[in-house]
């Protein structure tokens, strides 16, 4: 009886030292995995650092040797090379612009004749009075006054009967407001109430101009002059100039547009800029200049 209670209590004793044993066992397996995980950690660290060194080096390197090579007298010739080369493309193109523009300006020149004007006066409708006359660009401009809104439409086609014009256009007609003028009643009855402003095309076709520049005090050309001739009532579409590559490969955005020396309102100039189109009809010559800036990815300011 006595063995077995010694027995029993020498296993408790051996079931209470063997918890502290495994706790033990537990604790060193941690320290292991711990001391392993970070020793994984410094190599990774060590690696990397060694990586970085080497690009380090390699960086430098490179860039060693761009400057040995920018301090080399042929690297300095050929820089000085380029730029009076570039110097000599701006001049060329000058140049190119300058003749391209006399060219076609010698092709697109073109005189009033006396019989225009003796035709004119030959149809003239007996209540129609001439107030204005304009020769410009090949075209005719007649403004006057009437006692109907229908005379504007006899005149036009007793000129185009006289097929001295190829094309006549009725550009207004307007009814005459006399409220507020200081007028006598003998002036106000004689006043033609309505007003009104013709073309009248002289040829069958006529020159669409085009140039680039850049939009600067003084412009200065970034390509030869574009010239085509349209037949009379066609359209010439502008659109795809909303940037423009240069040859030396400088990227540009457009910043106005200019036709016949009048400058597309904002609206339409908006629509050019994202990428849309206009559509110029065609019954005179006609000159468009295309002002552009710098893009802001090469340093300029849009």
């Amino acid at each position: 009886m006595l063995n077995t209670k010694k027995m029993e209590l020498s296993k408790k004793d051996m079931n209470f030292f063997s918890e502290f044993s495994s706790s033990s066992g537990q604790v060193s397996s941690y320290m292991s995995l711990i001391l392993i995980v970070f020793i994984s950690l410094l190599i990774l660290g060590s690696a990397l650092y060694l990586v970085l060194i080497l690009q380090s080096a390699a960086v430098r390197s490179d860039i060693n040797k761009v400057t040995n090579e920018m301090s080399n007298q042929n690297f300095t010739d050929a820089a000085a090379k380029y730029n009076q080369n570039t110097a000599d493309i701006n001049s060329l193109n000058q140049k190119y612009f300058d003749m391209t523009s006399l060219f076609a300006r010698v092709s697109n020149m073109s005189k009033v004749d006396s019989q225009y004007m003796d035709t004119i006066q030959k149809n003239l409708p007996v209540d129609v009075v001439i107030t204005d006359f304009k020769y410009e660009k090949g075209a005719i401009e007649i403004k006057g006054l009437c006692d109907s809104s229908y005379s504007p439409l006899d005149f036009i086609e007793r000129l185009d009967s006289s097929k001295m014009f190829t094309n006549v256009d009725i550009s207004d007609i307007t009814k005459i407001d006399i409220t507020g003028m200081d007028l006598l009643p003998a002036e106000a009855a004689a006043m033609k109430p309505y007003s009104f402003t013709l073309v009248g095309s002289l040829e069958s076709s006529y020159p669409v101009t085009l140039t680039r520049f850049v939009d600067a005090a003084q412009p200065v050309p970034l390509s030869a002059l574009d010239s085509q001739n349209l037949a009379v009532g066609s359209s010439y579409t502008l659109t795809g100039i909303s940037s423009y590559t240069a040859s030396d490969g400088s990227a540009y955005t457009l910043s106005n547009v200019i036709i016949n020396q009048i400058s597309l309102d904002a609206t339409k100039l908006a629509a050019l800029q994202q990428g849309g189109s206009y559509d110029i009809r065609v019954t005179s010559s006609i000159e468009i200049k295309l002002l552009y800036k710098l893009s802001a990815s090469n340093g300029g300011v849009q």
